[in-house]
Parts: C-alpha cells; sequence; structure tokens
C-alpha cells in the first residue's frame, strides 16, 4: 500500500504493470496466490479481471501506428493505464 500510495499520478502504470503480469501468468499457467494480491492492490479487481482488459485492449497483429500515438506496443500499455484511470481508480 506504500508503494500505491507513493506512487501518486503514476498508480495508473503500476496497474497496468500488475494487468500485464496477470496476463503474463494466466497464458502460462502459473497463477498464484500472489498474482491476486497484487491485482487486488494495484488493479482492484481479481487476476482474471484484470488479464482481459489486456487481452481486450490488444492491438490486431500488423497494426502499426495508425492513431499516431507511437508504436502498438506503447499504445497498448497506455489504452491499459488509461482503461484503469477511466473506471475512476486513479
Amino acid at each position: 500500500m506504500l508503494l500505491q500510495k507513493r506512487a501518486g499520478e503514476h498508480r495508473r502504470w503500476l496497474a497496468q504493470g500488475s494487468a500485464f503480469a496477470a496476463e503474463a501468468r494466466r497464458r502460462a499457467g502459473l497463477e498464484t496466490p500472489h498474482t491476486a494480491v497484487a491485482t487486488g492492490v494495484f488493479c482492484e479487481t481479481p487476476p482474471d479481471e484484470a488479464a482481459q482488459i489486456c487481452v481486450d485492449l490488444r492491438p490486431a497483429p500488423g497494426r502499426g501506428d495508425d492513431h499516431g500515438t507511437g508504436p502498438a506496443f506503447e499504445r497498448w500499455r497506455q489504452d491499459i493505464a488509461g482503461k484503469f484511470a477511466s473506471q475512476g481508480r486513479y
């Protein structure tokens, strides 16, 4: 909780990173109780929901910089962080 508090305006990026980790663990079949703790603290959501946000916002393969906001991976990160912010969590 101290990390989250000190992150201030950057909390959305903690949520984004935690959601990425939840999706990576889900894909690898390596979900642990710690995943739920992390997404509960940083995303305020269960790991499956956090992971699904990553899946839902993933750009289609082959889509480049069609929004003028940088590479697809960076845009994906921004979209995920923005999703958590738009839900009023940050």
